[in-house]
């Protein structure tokens, strides 16, 4: 079955569309090896700005963590198609992980999630009205734009999370554990062509 094609371009965007190099970070927002990686892809794109480097952060859920996909159907809701609230919001939510971690759910409901979402976006200064909230992560349009980043890791060979791609070819020797520095030895020399 082929992808439907979506009504914008997937992913969440920090850096100009003309930037010489193009990040594509595969994530998932209970994975914590995407925690990991998280605060050095957004130094990377500090480091070397939007006119260099552009970052598009597509959002997956791993079959085995299993609040991903209602944490990321959140993140679709409160953030839209907007990037700035995009990347504030996960990074709070990263910083929180533990939180909805497995083990935290392990005797939890779905109910229990979406009120601890709802908490923790207030929290973050988002005020959510629960009902208004929930219905809104159960739309179909949540529901829609959240599965459009899976469907594009899959077609690509996108399965574990994090997996990097510049400029449309896959980075396989960087990872969670990859510093700025490791970065920037693949990044530099392609800078200076």
């Amino acid at each position: 079955m082929p992808i439907p094609i979506p009504k914008r371009p997937s992913g969440y965007v920090k850096g100009a569309a003309s930037a010489l190099l193009q990040i594509e970070a595969f994530v998932d927002i209970q994975c914590p090896y995407s925690k990991k990686a998280w605060p050095t892809l957004l130094a990377v794109s500090d480091h070397h700005g939007p006119e260099k480097v552009q970052l598009r952060v597509q959002m997956l859920s791993m079959a085995n963590h299993r609040q991903s996909w209602d944490v990321t159907k959140a993140i679709f809701a409160v953030a839209g198609a907007d990037s700035e609230l995009f990347f504030p919001l996960a990074t709070f939510l990263y910083k929180n992980q533990e939180q909805f971690w497995n083990a935290a759910f392990a005797q939890r409901t779905e109910r229990d999630l979406y009120d601890l979402i709802v908490r923790l976006l207030t929290e973050h200064g988002y005020p959510a009205d629960p009902v208004e909230f929930i219905k809104r992560v159960e739309s179909d349009d949540v529901f829609a734009a959240a599965k459009v980043p899976s469907r594009i890791a899959f077609s690509r060979g996108v399965w574990s999370t994090p997996t990097f791609f510049i400029n449309g070819a896959e980075a396989v020797e960087l990872g969670s554990k990859s510093t700025l520095e490791d970065w920037n030895k693949i990044l530099e020399p392609l800078l200076k062509r």
